[in-house]
């Protein structure tokens, strides 16, 4: 139940390039980060009892991790007063990065999502699309900083969020170079609404 939602919520993210065991993975690894609860959840509860810290780090897909191919980590907090912050730093395309064969641009795709387990059901709290184009003199990015508000996420909601890096190729089109073995996808946020 958890991994299909998760995967639905964020399928820009994983568009599909997902390995097969990844909705049991997903859903073995929020059943790890549950508490031991023996409680049902009842009807009228939106949140379960969860060390959403274990979330962050999954791949969606085990044969491609976000970490093998950017040699920077994003940074994400979130406040009590519901502002969920996500900053990358300034980096370098040919010297923080591993590109695909033929790849001219990227997109970092970032997303976030709150979820209501008890009722299957998510909501999106903001989506990001950094276009990185590579040319002779300009391989520096510079620092980016996003910010979603959170506040009307329901107390006890757990927040995850997503990013992925598209390898393109422009040839008078857009060319997605991403494969099943090629889609670096994973969770680098997770936090308690």
């Amino acid at each position: 139940m958890y991994g299909t939602l998760i995967r639905r919520a964020f399928y820009s993210i994983n568009r599909g390039f997902y390995d097969s065991n990844m909705i049991g993975r997903l859903t073995g690894v929020v059943n790890r980060a549950i508490r031991t609860n023996r409680e049902p959840l009842n009807d009228n509860e939106n949140h379960i009892v969860i060390n959403e810290k274990r979330l962050i780090g999954f791949a969606f897909n085990e044969h491609s991790h976000l970490q093998d191919y950017l040699f920077f980590d994003p940074h994400v907090t979130h406040t009590k007063g519901g502002l969920l912050t996500i900053k990358l730093p300034a980096f370098h395309c040919m010297e923080d990065m591993i590109r695909l064969e033929n790849t001219n641009h990227i997109i970092i795709r970032i997303e976030g999502h709150a979820f209501d387990f008890a009722h299957k059901e998510s909501e999106s709290l903001g989506e990001i699309e950094l276009p990185v184009y590579f040319s002779r003199d300009k391989y520096a990015v510079e620092a980016k900083e996003w910010q979603f508000e959170t506040s009307s996420v329901p107390s006890g909601q757990l927040i995850l969020i997503g990013m992925c890096i598209e390898f393109h190729r422009t040839e008078n089109r857009f060319y997605l170079l991403n494969d099943k073995q090629h889609h670096p996808a994973g969770i680098i946020g997770a936090f308690i609404a």
